[in-house]
């Protein structure tokens, strides 16, 4: 799961590097997408534990879909619906940045 999701992340990050002007402006942007995504997700601490506008966050958080998946797998618990989740939220992430990445690396060459 946590392979996959590497892999997901590429696309974005592909996509930002094709655009970006510089090496160092495609290290500020995907830290700009990642750091904010892992911190409001449930990585560190439950959902439970936050505001309620933090929570709603949270709860839609492709990071954590995959958390919680990957929780699931490793340790048991609930799988069917967080791993399904996880997926679509792969499957909708891939769909949209592969061909912006890809029609944006056409262009460039």
């Amino acid at each position: 799961m946590a392979a996959l999701f590497g892999v997901t992340v590429c696309w974005p990050m592909a996509f930002v590097g094709v655009v970006a002007k510089s090496p160092e402006a495609v290290n500020t942007w995907g830290f700009m997408i990642i750091l904010p995504l892992t911190f409001a997700s449930s990585v560190f601490a439950p959902p439970s534990s936050m505001p309620g506008w933090l929570r709603a966050f949270v709860k839609v958080n492709p990071i954590t879909k995959v958390v919680d998946a990957t929780r699931g797998l490793m340790l048991g618990g609930p799988v069917a619906k967080p791993l399904w989740q996880a997926l679509a939220w792969m499957a909708a992430i891939v769909a949209v940045f592969a061909p912006l990445a890809i029609s944006r690396y056409r262009r460039r060459v």
